[in-house]
């Protein structure tokens, strides 16, 4: 655990490196006994100390006191996750554990996946997405979402060899095609790449 001095939190670090916040709302002051600790206010804690209980004591310096946290008044959970149109900020639907979603049946490409906890402001919550592309995010203020936005599907449909001078298509050229460029009319050549759809970023030949 981290006495986040400055930002008036108490930090966690998991053992696989995550940081999230069990306590403090990140405004200097005095508040929040009795409360949930993600509510609450600290002025610049310095210490912390954790006993056989799990309770966690936190010196609270310029309130010159020693603030007490139990396991009892930590009861934060995830109770789902929706899936959430970013333009209007409503929720579509919520997902299930395992569910494949169908991106082209959905109103917008501009998409955020929402946290709903309980209560409904915590500490922190961390989104850790795997597959071909992974991510960790932590989002530190509710309502706790991550956005993104779906990426059109790219496909190269095929190629054409093009007279570099008169920038006129010569021919298609196919997989696995021998060109004889010596029979040809200019020796100055470009490939045109011909994508679906017909901007995208860069193309890699």
């Amino acid at each position: 655990m981290i006495a986040d001095v400055g930002n008036h939190r108490i930090r966690q670090i998991s053992p696989d490196g995550i940081i999230s916040t069990i306590a403090g709302n990140g405004i200097a002051g005095f508040s929040g006994d009795g409360g949930l600790p993600s509510q609450a206010s600290f002025n610049q804690p310095i210490a912390i100390a954790v006993d056989a209980q799990d309770n966690i004591y936190i010196s609270d310096a310029i309130n010159e006191r020693v603030r007490k946290i139990t396991p009892a008044a930590v009861p934060l959970a995830v109770l789902s996750v929706s899936l959430i149109n970013a333009h209007t900020d409503q929720q579509i639907r919520e997902l299930k554990a395992g569910e494949e979603i169908n991106l082209a049946g959905l109103p917008t490409r501009n998409l955020a996946i929402r946290a709903n906890t309980n209560p409904a402001t915590v500490g922190s919550v961390v989104f850790q997405l795997s597959g071909q592309q992974s991510r960790t995010h932590i989002e530190n203020t509710a309502p706790y979402s991550l956005s993104f936005t779906i990426a059109d599907y790219l496909k190269v449909e095929n190629f054409t060899l093009i007279n570099a001078v008169t920038h006129q298509p010569i021919q298609e050229i196919t997989d696995g095609q021998v060109l004889d460029l010596a029979s040809l009319a200019s020796h100055m050549f470009n490939i045109r790449a011909h994508i679906n759809p017909d901007t995208v970023a860069s193309v890699i030949l």
